[in-house]
């Protein structure tokens, strides 16, 4: 639900993992990256918000149609 948030802790062996898990992702998505360039990295980034904004604005107009 929008607007909650929730304060969580991990154990010392939860963070180990988190933390092995997460060294993992970084060297997967710069693997992905590896011969893209920054200006491509920015259209990317630009399209991929414009698309999110678009499919935001989407959802809130169904969801608007099905109440009324």
């Amino acid at each position: 639900m929008p607007g909650i948030a929730r304060t969580v802790s991990l154990t010392e062996k939860g963070r180990q993992i988190f933390v092995s898990l997460l060294r993992s992702h970084r060297a997967l998505i710069q693997g992905a990256f590896q011969g893209v360039s920054l200006e491509e990295v920015n259209t990317l980034t630009w399209c991929s918000k414009k698309i999110g904004k678009r499919a935001e604005g989407l959802a809130e107009r169904k969801g608007r149609s099905q109440l009324g």
